[in-house]
């Protein structure tokens, strides 16, 4: 086989390989919100952008190569397999040309689309946050009539859930949002609760240092702050 001939065929085939994937994709997304009733109402048209990078991740790699290595080595009559060679080789040529090139090149296309989160894990963590906030309300009220319930503690837990129930139930609004306002208030929210919690830091190893507490108190109430810091985190 001519060496021209060789790479034209092994260009043809990669480049056919990458597109048939991209019109697959491409084909099957955006039907999607035309079966949506049957699909539930969480089913939304998707951006071009994702879409376009789901395209361009169609990497080969062993399973291929498997495929092309089971070819029988002859046919039934005895023959030789026709071009089993050629198709292990091409094989081979599609897996290094996916594998190298469309994976070094995963990166600069994303950013290229400038991809950003939709905002679905956001909505997801603000929806299960304020489910627990509804069951814990609700087994407080059932709570409420017993003899052994402090009136006064279960008050401040009501008023700390309900808080809770405002608290998601804004994020969950406003959840998706993506410009770069709402990402500096979150940022200064954070930095704000953070310089709170190193304050409280400094003056607990203040009275440690003038020998008002000793250092296993110390300890007990640094790690009780990271815990808080951990859950400031986590809801940010």
């Amino acid at each position: 086989m001519h060496p021209s001939y060789r790479i034209g065929l092994i260009t043809g085939v990669c480049l056919t390989v990458v597109l048939v994937r991209i019109a697959c994709v491409v084909l099957a997304a955006y039907p999607l919100h035309l079966v949506e009733r049957y699909l539930g109402p969480r089913t939304q048209q998707p951006s071009w952008r994702n879409v376009l990078i789901v395209a361009w991740t169609g990497m080969r790699g062993g399973v291929s190569l498997a495929a092309a290595l089971a070819l029988p080595l002859t046919l039934v009559g005895g023959g030789p397999f026709p071009k089993r060679d050629l198709v292990i080789f091409l094989t081979f040529c599609v897996i290094l040309a996916t594998l190298v090139g469309q994976g070094l090149s995963l990166g600069p296309v994303i950013r290229l689309l400038q991809l950003q989160e939709d905002g679905s894990r956001e909505r997801e963590h603000a929806q299960a946050h304020l489910t627990a906030v509804h069951a814990a309300l609700a087994r407080l009220d059932a709570l409420a009539m017993e003899q052994w319930v402090p009136e006064e503690y279960l008050t401040h837990l009501r008023s700390v859930y309900e808080q809770k129930i405002e608290d998601y139930t804004r994020r969950l609004n406003e959840s998706g949002t993506t410009d770069d306002q709402d990402g500096d208030r979150l940022a200064a929210q954070l930095r704000l609760r953070q310089e709170v919690l190193t304050a409280e830091r400094a003056a607990v190893i203040r009275l440690r240092d003038r020998g008002r507490i000793d250092d296993e108190v110390l300890r007990q109430v640094e790690r009780e702050l990271d815990l808080e810091e951990q859950r400031l985190q986590a809801d940010l």
